[in-house]
This record gives C-alpha cells, sequence and structure tokens, in this order.
C-alpha cells in the first residue's frame, strides 16, 4: 500500500469525516432491485493527527479507509476498503463488482489488483478476491467528486484537502509519481433521490404493535404478515425478531408468510408456557427502517382423535340380584378435551348385562338370572364412540358374587319303624339340601309326631324318643316336619311320613 500526503490544510480525523448520506440502487443476480443506504466514513480509520504537516509529507499512518455500512433488505453489514492510488489511464466510467450482502473486508492487495484493472471501487469475497464474476449482484459507482479538493469547496468530502498518492505503486497498477491523486470511489446517485427513504414501514396485519392469531391444530399456516411503507420503490423483508417460542416458526423474508415448522397438536403443546399460546415477534425492513409486531398464536383443539380406552368403576355384582341391579359405570378416556362420549355393549355376556348410551352405567338385563354356583365369572366388551364417530372396544370382567341361599329342602332315608320298637330305635336321616357348598346345617322336628321321635340336630338322624309306644293297630302312619337352618339362619321346612310296621305279637288272652 502507498503512503499518503497532504496538500492544503494538515489531515487528522476531524478531517476525514462523514461522506454524505447516498441513496442507491442496485440488482440482485435474480434482477430484484435493492435499496441501500450508503454511508462512507474515514473518521474511524482515518491517519492520526499530525499538526504541521504540510504538502509532500508523508503520512506515517498507511491504513487510510472508507467504510461503508448498507443493507439490502436481508441483513445489513459493513465493509472497509483501502484509498487507492488512481491507475495511470483510469477508465471514465468505473463499474466494481460487489460480491453480496455480506461483503467481507477487502485486503489492500486485492484493493490495489482491482485499481491496478482500471476497475476501481471496492468489493470482494471472504478470501479478499476481487468480486467481479458474472451473476452476482453488481452496483454501478463512479467518482464522487474530483480527487483534487480546493480550500471551502465541499463536492461530497466534508473536509477540504487533497489525497495523494506517496511512494511506490502498488502491485499491478500502472506507474504513478508521488503526488498523483487518488479518488475515493463511492456509489453514484441513482434511483431514490438522497434522503427519499425517509419513511418507516408499518406492519398494517392484525392490530399494531401486538396482535393475536387462533389456529386450529395441526395447522402449519399462521398468518401473512403485510406492510406499508411511505416511500415508492421501497422494498420490504420480513424476518422474526423475537418471542419465546420464535424457534418454532419460519418466515418467507419476500411475502410476510409466517408458518410452523411443525404443525401444533393441542394435546401435546410445544410452546414454552404450554399453555397452547405461542409468542413470536416478527419484524419488516426496508433495508434502512423496521418495525415489529409480537404475536401472540393461540392453537384451539380439534376433535381429531379417537378414545383411547375406558375404565369401569364396581365390576361386582351378587348373585340372584334383581334386574336393574348397577353392575358399575365405564368412563372412555379420549384424548379431545370435550369429546362427547357414547357406549354399547358389542361383545361378551350381552345377554345378561346392558349399558345406558350416554352414561355408561351397566346393569342387569331383565330375565337374566346370575347363579355364582353355575357361572361365577362374566364378561362385556364395551365400545366407546366420540362424535365423530371414532371408537374403542374395551373388555371388562364381572365377578358374580356368592350370596348365602336358604336351604332348599332335604329328603329322609329310612322312613319306616316296627310297633313296639324300643326309645332310640332309628327311624331314618334327614340330610338337608343348600346351594351354597360347604354350608353347616342343622336340624330341629318343628311339627307332626314330635311328641314320639326326636332329630339329632347335627346328624339329622331320626329316633324315636324316650316313653314313646308305636302301635301299627292303632297308628301305622305318622309324620314329622324338620327344619333345616344354615349357619345364618336362613331355613326351609320339609314334612316327612313315617311308617310304623306291624309285628306279630302273642296273644293277650283267652
Amino acid at each position: 500500500m502507498a503512503g499518503l500526503t497532504t496538500s492544503g490544510a494538515p489531515l487528522n480525523d476531524a478531517d476525514l469525516q462523514l461522506l454524505s448520506s447516498r441513496q442507491a440502487i442496485g440488482q440482485d443476480a435474480q434482477g430484484a432491485p435493492f435499496g441501500a443506504d450508503k454511508r462512507i466514513a474515514a473518521a474511524e480509520h482515518g491517519p492520526a493527527a499530525q499538526p504541521g504537516a504540510t504538502g509532500g509529507d508523508q503520512l506515517t499512518n498507511p491504513n487510510l479507509h472508507y467504510g461503508t455500512q448498507w443493507d439490502d433488505g436481508r441483513g445489513g453489514g459493513q465493509a472497509d476498503a483501502h484509498v487507492m492510488p488512481h491507475p495511470a489511464a483510469a477508465p471514465e466510467a468505473a463499474t466494481p463488482m460487489v460480491d453480496s450482502p455480506s461483503i467481507q473486508p477487502l485486503a489492500s492487495a486485492a484493493a490495489a489488483e482491482l485499481a491496478g484493472e482500471g476497475t476501481g471501487g471496492w468489493g470482494g469475497d471472504a478470501g479478499g478476491a476481487p468480486a467481479a464474476r458474472p451473476g452476482e449482484p453488481t452496483m454501478s459507482t463512479g467518482p464522487l467528486g474530483s480527487s483534487t479538493l480546493e480550500p471551502g469547496v465541499e463536492p461530497g468530502l466534508v473536509s477540504p484537502g487533497e489525497i495523494t498518492a506517496a511512494g511506490p505503486t502498488p502491485q499491478g497498477a500502472a506507474a504513478a509519481p508521488a503526488g498523483s491523486p487518488a479518488s475515493l470511489i463511492a456509489p453514484q446517485e441513482s434511483g431514490l433521490a438522497p434522503g427519499s427513504n425517509s419513511s418507516a414501514p408499518v406492519i398494517t396485519s392484525g392490530d399494531g404493535a401486538q396482535a393475536s392469531v387462533s389456529l386450529a391444530e395441526n395447522t402449519a399456516d399462521v398468518a401473512t404478515i403485510t406492510a406499508s411503507d411511505g416511500d415508492a420503490g421501497a422494498r420490504l423483508t420480513y424476518a422474526i425478531a423475537g418471542g419465546a417460542d420464535a424457534a418454532l416458526f419460519s418466515i418467507n423474508p419476500e411475502t410476510g408468510h409466517l408458518v410452523f415448522k411443525s404443525a401444533p397438536d393441542f394435546e401435546r403443546p410445544a410452546d414454552v408456557d404450554g399453555d397452547n399460546i405461542y409468542h413470536v415477534t416478527v419484524q419488516v425492513s426496508d433495508g434502512i427502517h423496521t418495525d415489529t409486531q409480537a404475536l401472540a398464536v393461540s392453537v384451539t383443539n380439534l376433535q381429531d382423535e379417537a378414545p383411547t380406552g375406558a375404565a369401569m368403576s364396581g365390576g361386582v355384582i351378587g348373585e340372584n340380584s334383581a334386574a336393574g341391579t348397577v353392575v358399575g359405570t365405564v368412563t372412555g378416556t379420549d384424548p379431545d378435551a370435550g369429546a362427547v362420549l357414547s357406549y354399547s355393549i358389542v361383545g361378551g355376556d350381552g345377554d345378561t348385562y346392558q349399558i345406558d348410551a350416554a352414561t355408561g352405567v351397566v346393569s342387569l338385563k331383565a330375565g337374566a338370572r346370575l347363579d355364582f354356583e353355575a357361572d361365577a365369572a362374566d364378561s362385556i366388551t364395551v365400545r366407546v364412540t366420540d362424535q365423530t364417530g371414532l371408537t374403542v372396544d374395551q373388555t371388562f370382567d364381572i365377578k358374580v358374587a356368592d350370596v348365602n341361599e336358604a336351604p332348599t329342602g332335604a329328603t329322609m332315608s329310612g322312613g319306616v319303624i316296627a310297633e313296639n320298637s324300643a326309645a332310640g330305635t332309628v327311624v331314618g336321616t334327614v340330610t338337608g339340601t343348600d346351594a351354597d357348598a360347604g354350608d353347616t346345617l342343622s336340624y330341629q322336628i318343628v311339627g307332626g309326631d314330635a311328641d314320639t321321635y326326636e332329630i339329632d340336630a347335627s346328624t339329622g338322624v331320626v329316633s324315636v324318643k324316650e316313653g314313646a309306644k308305636l302301635d301299627h293297630e292303632t297308628d301305622a302312619a305318622d309324620s314329622i316336619t324338620v327344619r333345616v337352618t344354615d349357619q345364618t339362619g336362613l331355613t326351609v321346612d320339609q314334612t316327612f311320613d313315617i311308617k310304623v310296621a306291624d309285628v306279630n305279637e302273642a296273644p293277650t288272652g283267652a
């Protein structure tokens, strides 16, 4: 890089201040226009103040360069370019290439190469190579005024003074003697007039700075953000600028179409608060100015999922229960909040049980008889249906509980006794009948010829009482009524006939 000298007044940081703001228009590789506010400055990076420097003096700071700040609507940036000595024969119209919206700082060697080739301007890729490739975004530029500045003259540079090259010319540039003028190449004024990008864009969709959107679950499309700008020809771009749930959204920078990256599921909320309200902030930019809007996107429920199962309370019923006796209540499960469910029995012992379609209450059907001893285990298959017709089937076991039942009767073996039998002679044995297996039964004579016969309470053995006299000739037929009692006190009475048999007796006289 050649050294730099000044002529006229000493040159210091204050001398090299901000160049006038330049509004520029260009086209990207697709031919779409973009606007930029080009601010060309040297104050931050200019030569250090050197009091007393006069014409022909060489400044020791070789890093004089100007910077550009721009925003093409896709995100701005800053690039620096060194002041370059004029080539020996510079073209009248220089047309430098700008690499991309993310311009990298241009190395001095690349700047010299551009200058030596007569292309002028700035621009370079990440490696500092000149950006003169076809198809890249371009911008036409030209000199921003004379390279020889007289005191009091302001062709674009705020401070007067002449910037001149001193020392060897960089490699690749034609020979230029010390004192040759150097040009600052800046965007030419074209397209928008200076200062015309004065209006900020305003988001017109929604309700200003804050807005709300409601959409059904399983829907990715959220909204299309719209905006207006008072500057004719302004190109607006959209971006996501923040919000607690910003990572779940994406937006089309050209159309403002805002979408969920993955459609939300009401039953499985992914927002930070877990309340199905997603927060995102969107931004619109015209390249210089921006406007933002905070969106609260509420996701509503759809009845789109089938019932997942059911449970039944109860499930036990006593044998011999009457028709209508409640067995239990089936309650369906559905992920959709507010789902309306109905119930029907579609399998199992559907001829024994019934279910209320609205409440899920299961009860005993009319005419059905439950007998623990015959069938202690039943089952039903219940279908749960939501209001959209989606279903799930669930099978439930029903236990028929044993209920103590009264003895149902009794039988007596024997039943014949000879007349004149002695006390204690066995007539027969009564055996009670009880449906409940294992019941303990007891016996007693409660009617008939109870003064003639007695019964063992535990065994049911019937015998002749002490003092009783059996005479076939006077009473050949007796009877007793035996009461059979189980351990809970339930009873049954049974009557048995007893035959008094004739026995040959000796003559009693003559």
